[in-house]
């Protein structure tokens, strides 16, 4: 059976390459922040493999051709991307989906009756007081939801935070077989957690990685 995979937690945690490593395997296509949570939830009609293809492959075929480039990094792995025996479907909106789950608990059911494949999220979490800090300190950072003309208050960055980390403890609370993945131990022990990820959607490793 099909999986759809959102990642659920904070911006600047990792999400980026985390994706990038689950994408390169040959039933994986993980999206670069295609906002599948809120288009899932937005509507009252069931979701299918069917539209995951639609919706996902494209994306990820298209954010290959461009060299998988995301901020000031490139992501792009030396292997064969084909995306013909996709059986996981992924979106990396972390922050996003943590926040609309954190402002209506009420979409995580949502999210469970009109998706017709299984739901495997992945919790993406890292030091708060990191995240925090790099999220000032980027003048672009999309979590910017509160501004004040055309400044930032470091008070607005932690205020914006608070419905993310609701979202992240409801979620488990509500699903606590949620899978949660460390920033800090995915840079330490990045072979260990993404076997760990594959066990968890029920696939192996592939030899080529």
């Amino acid at each position: 059976m099909a999986i759809f995979s959102p990642m659920v937690g904070f911006n600047r945690a990792g999400t980026t390459l985390l994706s990038s490593l689950l994408d390169a395997h040959p039933k994986i296509a993980f999206g670069n922040e295609i906002e599948l949570v809120k288009r899932i939830t937005n509507r009252n009609v069931e979701f299918k493999e069917s539209d995951f293809m639609r919706v996902v492959i494209p994306n990820v075929k298209s954010f290959t051709r461009e060299g998988k480039k995301w901020t000031d990094r490139q992501y792009l792995l030396p292997i064969n991307y084909s995306y013909q025996d996709t059986t996981v479907y992924g979106d990396k909106k972390a922050a996003q989906s943590a926040d609309i789950f954190g402002r209506n608990p009420a979409m995580i059911e949502k999210l469970y009756r009109l998706v017709t494949v299984d739901i495997k999220p992945l919790i993406i979490v890292r030091n708060p007081f990191d995240v925090i800090a790099a999220v000032f300190n980027r003048k672009d950072c999309m979590v910017a939801l509160v501004k004040k003309g055309n400044t930032r208050t470091l008070d607005d960055v932690i205020q914006a935070h608070k419905p993310i980390i609701r979202g992240i403890e409801t979620l488990l609370e509500k699903k606590p077989e949620t899978q949660i993945i460390y920033y800090e131990s995915l840079l330490s022990m990045t072979q260990t957690k993404i076997s760990y990820i594959l066990k968890y959607y029920g696939l192996s490793p592939d030899e080529q990685l």
